[in-house]
Parts: C-alpha cells; structure tokens; sequence
C-alpha cells in the first residue's frame, strides 16, 4: 500500500517535470503542539529518497515551523540582525549613508515577511522591536538606554505592530482593486 502511494507521488512529480532533490527536500507537518505527536519523526522514502520530516523549513526567506507560531522564523531574524551592527562603526559613516544601509538591509527584510507575522504573540513583537530599536538608535548615534520614541519619530519609523498593521492593510487593499494575484482576489472577492 505504502509502496503504490510513492508510485503515484512519483508518477505525479514525473508528470509534472518536477525532480525532486534529496540534499534540499524537507518535510514540514504542521500541527499544534498537542498533536505533534500523531505525526512520524522516522524518515520514509519520495520517489526514493529518504526524507526526515523536519522542525522548521525555509521557503523564500521565511521560516515556517510546525506549529506556525513564527517563532523560528523571529529568532532566525534577530540573531541576523544582531550580529550586523556589532560589526558597523557609525562613527565612520556619515548618518544618510548608515540609514541607507540600515534601510535596505535590515528593514527591507523585516517589511518583506511583515504581513506573515499577523497574530504573532506580544512577546514575538517585542523581539523584533528590538531589533529595529538597536537600528534607530545606530543611525541616530543614539545611546543604549535613550528614549526610543523620538528617534523612530525623527526616522518616521512605524514600531513592528504599526508595521504588521499596515503591510496587511495595503494587501487587503489591493485584493478588490485588482493589484493583488489573481488567486486572491478570485478566492476572497
């Protein structure tokens, strides 16, 4: 039985010109944790490679765990991101240069994943605030324990929630105007 479900999935991939590649082939069961335990943790076979289901999984630079809680997908981003400003003086940059920076390689990132961090717990956010603090405070040459709210004002910065908010805001926005996929907008209008 086991062995015609493989022959079907392989037949399928076949079909549809899709190889698929042992080295980078992950499973992901997504369950609560409750119920993680229903589920396999041995490795079986796909087109017959052997694949272990896996914690979390990477897909277009958002880590998705088994329980959807974003949490890998949090401490992935601000382990990166902690260990970019430990390695820039600001004080050999001029501050339109560091914010530029800063701009395109940390909160291009954090808004990139945004809208799939709605209904991520407060202690998440917090995580992530963090992180843009530590930003703010880089380009404004600020000092660890200075008040933050005036300097993401000075930036016009939103805080993460804010930012959360408004990402998903502009998407629902463009799913009746036509601007979103087509899969969207035909499966939510």
């Amino acid at each position: 039985m086991e062995q015609d479900r493989g022959n079907i999935r392989g037949m399928w991939m076949t079909s549809n010109c899709i190889q698929p590649n042992a080295v980078k082939m992950e499973v992901l069961w997504c369950t609560s944790n409750r119920q993680q335990h229903v589920f396999p943790s041995n490795q079986f076979s796909v087109c017959r490679d052997a694949v272990k289901p896996a914690k979390s999984v990477q897909d277009l630079g958002i880590f998705l765990d088994s329980v959807m809680s974003m949490k890998t997908h949090v401490s992935q981003t601000v382990s990166s991101y902690f260990a970019a400003p430990q390695h820039t003086h600001s004080s050999h940059l001029r501050q339109s240069v560091l914010l530029s920076l800063v701009t395109s390689l940390m909160l291009s990132c954090l808004n990139y994943s945004s809208v799939n961090l709605i209904g991520i717990s407060r202690r998440l956010q917090d995580r992530l605030q963090s992180v843009l603090n530590v930003a703010a405070r880089l380009v404004c040459n600020g000092l660890k324990y200075d008040h933050i709210t005036p300097l993401l004002r000075d930036l016009q910065w939103l805080r993460i929630p804010e930012c959360i908010a408004i990402h998903l805001t502009i998407f629902v926005f463009c799913c009746p105007n036509s601007t979103a996929p087509e899969y969207l907008t035909r499966d939510l209008y």
